[in-house]
């Protein structure tokens, strides 16, 4: 939905009508469209202008596990986690319509990252890495990135390869990998140039960023996080794990998620800098504004928006009217204006202008889809129903059966279970 809340009155206009729970969006460079990829593999184009629907894709209902945008914003990749018909769908934004699929039925897919120029687009499959030329739909490279000896993968339902980031020329990309490793794939050969790890990471690696000038690599595991520095290869560890990473645009802060707090250091130093606290449960992300001036972080049933320059809390957005909601918000991206927080649940996407808002909690009423297909409800109905029915999966909203002691139980089924393991994990 979208909330205007200018002049810190709050009026709702509803994103309505997804056919399911959003997995996952992307918003086009102008800010002008939003496309957001549902569970049962529809594809939502939003004008953000006015609030309305502009296509409505309908292709093999699979989920949409992740997408990305073209930096012109002429089209959108969408990828699957199906690990039996997985897929990769490139759509035209203007016409709404699939262009062409990319490695139908390989697989599950998953961190689709779009190459800086726009004409290549990269995704983790298992236990390699996939390069895809846009305009043929053609597998440039196919980049393996295999195990390391003695290595046993915790699970089979999870991909090797669990996060991707790209050089800001292109030229290469850093894949993180379960066993502890972050590979540097050369683009241009589809080779490895390089393994990077160090004794202090004993487990799986979690994430990894590069600094906005490509001067540095920084990758955080289970038991801490390094810089590596890329032209001397040395590195410098930190006394800090951390699951999620976050580069302000500068390169000079890093955040990084501990807990139920978030961590804003120095990326030269590692010494810190604020300790933003006042989550209530375990931050699920965190994404710099574009002018590094504020910080947004997700976890219980809030977003806050954090002011860098002295730790402080500007607002707090809670994405449901009652306090107590569990549905916590899932990731949060700005926009390009720096005004626009776009921010994604299990049971929908928001969108919330922060213009000129108090520092104080606002209470938007955002509608969502019921479990009827296009039924848009009042949330506090919503929660009505909840209540007296139990409430939804909580991994992916769909109904639960109550336990024998009459509580309902929290996820639908063994996979959602493992899905919301992961993501706590990761």
């Amino acid at each position: 939905m979208l909330l205007d809340v200018t002049g810190g009155q709050s009026t709702p206009i509803p994103l309505g009508e997804h056919s399911s729970p959003v997995t996952s969006y992307a918003i086009s460079p102008d800010s002008a469209r939003l496309a957001a990829g549902c569970q049962d593999g529809t594809i939502w184009l939003w004008d953000l202008n006015v609030g309305a629907a502009e296509q409505r894709p309908d292709p093999r209902r699979v989920p949409s596990s992740s997408c990305a945008a073209a930096p012109d914003g002429s089209w959108l990749a969408t990828t699957d986690d199906n690990w039996q018909q997985g897929r990769i769908a490139i759509w035209d934004v203007t016409t709404g319509q699939q262009s062409r699929v990319c490695g139908a039925g390989a697989g599950r897919y998953d961190s689709c990252v779009a190459a800086p120029d726009g004409t290549w687009l990269a995704t983790a499959r298992s236990d390699a890495v996939l390069i895809w030329e846009v305009a043929t739909g053609r597998l440039r490279h196919h980049i393996e990135c295999p195990v390391r000896p003695g290595h046993v993968l915790i699970s089979a339902a999870t991909n090797y390869v669990i996060d991707l980031t790209v050089a800001p020329d292109g030229t290469w990309l850093a894949a993180a990998c379960e066993d502890g490793t972050v590979r540097l794939l050369d683009l241009a050969t589809g080779q490895t140039r390089d393994i990077l790890d160090h004794p202090a990471i004993t487990g799986r690696m979690l994430s990894c960023v590069v600094a906005p000038d490509a001067s540095w690599l920084a990758y955080s595991g289970l038991d801490a996080t390094v810089i590596h520095d890329l032209p001397s290869g040395t590195n410098r560890k930190i006394d800090s794990s951390s699951r999620l990473l976050d580069v302000s645009p500068d390169g000079s802060l890093l955040a990084s998620e501990q807990g139920f707090d978030i961590r804003v250091w120095a990326a030269a130093t590692g010494e810190t800098v604020h300790v933003l606290g006042g989550h209530t449960h375990f931050v699920k992300t965190c994404r710099w504004s574009p002018d590094g001036t504020r910080l947004a972080s997700a976890g219980d049933h809030t977003v806050r928006i954090w002011a860098t320059a002295t730790g402080g809390i500007e607002t707090t957005v809670r994405l449901y009217a009652d306090p107590n909601d569990s549905r916590n918000p899932m990731d949060c991206s700005w926009l390009s204006n720096g005004r626009t927080l776009a921010v994604t649940s299990k049971q929908g996407l928001h969108l919330f202008d922060l213009t000129n808002t108090p520092s104080d909690l606002i209470d938007p009423v955002p509608h969502r889809v019921d479990r009827s297909p296009a039924s848009l409800v009042d949330p506090q109905q919503c929660d009505e129903t909840l209540d007296a029915e139990g409430p939804g999966c909580s991994e992916c909203g769909g109904d639960v059966a109550r336990a024998g002691t009459g509580r309902p139980r929290r996820y639908c089924s063994r996979a959602c279970r493992q899905r919301a393991y992961r993501a706590r994990t990761r």
